[in-house]
């Protein structure tokens, strides 16, 4: 330690030494400066070969406080540095300061050298964007590293049921441990709550209309068994039908309906001996033949216009009834069991004179069944006929064409009645066969050869029948033989 009492002559140097150094080489110069008198701290500089280096060096203004001088120095060519301090504080009063820990030593250097391997960054793939429908199960991939860990506690590769849309982030790990992210969204839409409506009930032969409900703006409903949605159809019987309604976001969801259908109430009924009395006959009453329970009813066809008629039985009072011809109509409404009310009609004719007079025509077995067509005031009695082969309902007429056999018959109404004069009528009533056809000919030629000769045989049925066929889909006349 050197302790040095400040001078008060400008440049007067404190301290000086030379010593040999190496060209080019660099040099840390430091040293240590404190105050012994607080008054005026002296204000040091240092200079090598005359240069002033680094910067000036304030002692503190407490004593014993140490202030580090310190700066590196290259010396070029030069083999030699004088190293000299010098104090720039020229005041007499204070100004007293030590120096200690003089160090001007050259930098030693030492090399070692160390490898950085750079690895790459993996580009992570996520996967695309996915849509899906609530409570659908889905499984996210990562791609482009080694390992890959998700958020949200997602395994990569292992189904899993979001609950809402989500964002999923990826983190992979590449080789040497670099790691990049990438991001997917699940996109998860609501299923639509589809009403397929109620129940319905409906009677054989109605129409229905199914209308599902509940996809919203946009929504699809499709049905099963042929039925489209909104469209009326006959069921052909009770049956349960469902509907699948898709949203807008392409979400399902289905519901079921039952349509009963219930069968029509049979409102057949009859009277006794046909349908002709005079008013001195036997009262009838009537029989009925499908669903009992029902009411009567009636219109007045001719004469009239009173008809003694019992709804609840369809008792006739003929002594008290008005001459003519009544519409006696059965409804089964109300009746015990009714389902699907249905009516049906006779005209009962009430006469002092019967007419039994009708008609019937020719007809096909393929027909409607035909009653007979009553004449000059005619109504009904007891039918029969010959030949045999006919089958007819003996109290109306009603004829069951498929049930018969081909012919011509001779069918006769008797009226005979308690009072009133014996009426009988006959007409003819003829049923024809039904034909077969058959095409023949040659079914395969040639371009450019004429067209072959086609034979239509045609048997069974009743000549004169009209003939049409279509070639290629229009009508044709030019045929070569006709065989009946």
């Amino acid at each position: 330690m050197m302790v040095v009492n400040g001078s008060s002559v400008v440049g007067a140097t404190v301290w000086c030494q030379t010593i040999p150094i190496s060209a080019n080489t660099d040099y840390l110069f430091s040293a240590w400066l404190a105050s012994v008198f607080p008054t005026n701290p002296a204000v040091l500089q240092f200079t090598i070969n005359g240069t002033p280096v680094g910067s000036n060096l304030n002692a503190s203004g407490t004593t014993c406080i140490w202030n580090e001088f310190f700066t590196t120095w290259n010396s070029g060519a030069a083999t030699s540095a004088t190293i000299c301090i010098t104090n720039l504080n020229t005041n007499v009063m204070g100004n007293d300061f030590a120096i200690d820990d003089i160090s001007f030593t050259p930098v030693c250097e030492q090399t070692e050298s160390i490898t950085v391997t750079v690895n790459p960054v993996p580009v992570v793939d996520a996967g695309a964007d996915q849509t899906l429908c609530a409570g659908d199960p889905t499984v996210l991939n990562g791609s482009g590293a080694v390992t890959y860990a998700w958020d949200n506690g997602v395994t990569d590769g292992v189904s899993f049921t979001p609950a809402a849309t989500t964002t999923y982030t990826l983190t992979g790990t590449g080789v040497g441990g670099c790691q990049a992210t990438d991001q997917v969204t699940v996109t998860v839409n609501p299923v639509p709550v589809v009403d397929a409506g109620p129940d319905q009930i409906i009677c054989d032969g109605d129409p229905a209309t199914l209308s599902g409900t509940g996809a919203g703006v946009g929504g699809v409903y499709v049905w099963d068994n042929g039925v489209s949605d909104g469209v009326a159809f006959t069921p052909a019987a009770t049956n349960t039908y469902t509907v699948t309604g898709t949203n807008s976001g392409l979400c399902s969801n289905t519901d079921q309906v039952t349509v009963t259908v219930n069968p029509l109430d049979d409102p057949a009924f009859v009277y006794p001996a046909g349908l002709t009395y005079c008013q001195t006959s036997a009262d009838p009453t009537s029989t009925v033949n499908g669903l009992a329970g029902g009411t009567f009813s009636f219109t007045v066809v001719s004469g009239g216009p009173f008809l003694d008629l019992n709804t609840t039985t369809g008792f006739v009072d003929l002594s008290t009834s008005d001459l003519g011809t009544y519409a006696i109509t059965y409804n089964t409404a109300g009746a015990p069991g009714s389902l699907c009310p249905q009516t049906s009609t006779l005209n009962l004719t009430i006469t002092d004179a019967p007419v039994a007079d009708f008609t019937f025509a020719t007809y096909c077995l393929n027909d409607i069944d035909p009653s007979p067509t009553f004449i000059n005031g005619g109504s009904g009695g007891i039918f029969s006929f010959v030949p045999g082969g006919l089958s007819i309902n003996t109290s109306t007429g009603l004829v069951d064409l498929s049930a018969s056999t081909p012919g011509t018959y001779t069918v006769t109404n008797t009226i005979n009645i308690v009072g009133c004069a014996l009426a009988t009528y006959d007409d003819d009533i003829v049923i024809n066969a039904l034909p077969s056809a058959n095409i023949s000919g040659t079914t395969t030629i040639c371009p450019g050869d004429p067209l072959p000769d086609i034979t239509i045989n045609i048997t069974a049925g009743t000549l004169n029948w009209d003939l049409t066929y279509n070639l290629n889909g229009a009508p044709t006349v030019n045929f070569a033989q006709v065989l009946m």
